[in-house]
């Protein structure tokens, strides 16, 4: 057996991922399990940059247990409403600088 099959899929703990999100490593848990988010296997967390990723959502309010569930039971409807939101946000901006310009 050579060395890379022997090696353990190395990723981020949800206790990182919590320290870097602000919250508790209970929260992470709970929302990477109701989500569904992919893990590297039972003890290996997540994959650094999915780790990184779901610390930014729930920074910035966008995963926490009711979203998680929304995406849980229809991911195609979150990811339209995304979209949405990210037309929102644009249009936002837009106003934003029109007014201070």
């Amino acid at each position: 057996m050579d060395v890379e099959s022997r090696t353990k899929p190395t990723g981020i703990t949800m206790t990182e991922v919590a320290n870097t999100a602000g919250v508790s490593q209970y929260m992470v848990s709970t929302v990477s399990r109701i989500a569904g988010i992919p893990r590297l296997g039972p003890r290996y967390g997540m994959a650094p940059e999915t780790g990184r990723r779901v610390a930014s959502a729930i920074r910035a309010g966008l995963l926490n247990e009711k979203t998680a569930r929304a995406v849980a039971e229809d991911p195609a409807a979150v990811l339209a409403a995304l979209r949405d939101l990210t037309d929102l946000l644009g249009e936002i901006s837009e106003a934003k600088q029109s007014r201070a310009a």
